[in-house]
């Protein structure tokens, strides 16, 4: 289970470093990916909704 929320962290932020600037719409991109996989996850939803 570690594993796959693992490898899913590292393509969220290895796309985002791939771009060459990063701009609001990526973060906001990138921290909806975040909050995908936290709820994946089964995190409380209370706290994937304050981050």
């Amino acid at each position: 289970m570690f594993d796959k929320i693992t490898d899913k962290f590292t393509t969220v932020f290895q796309s985002l470093r791939g771009l060459g600037k990063i701009t609001e719409t990526n973060i906001q991109t990138t921290v909806r990916d975040i909050r995908i996989i936290l709820l994946e996850a089964d995190v409380n939803y209370s706290i994937v909704k304050s981050f």
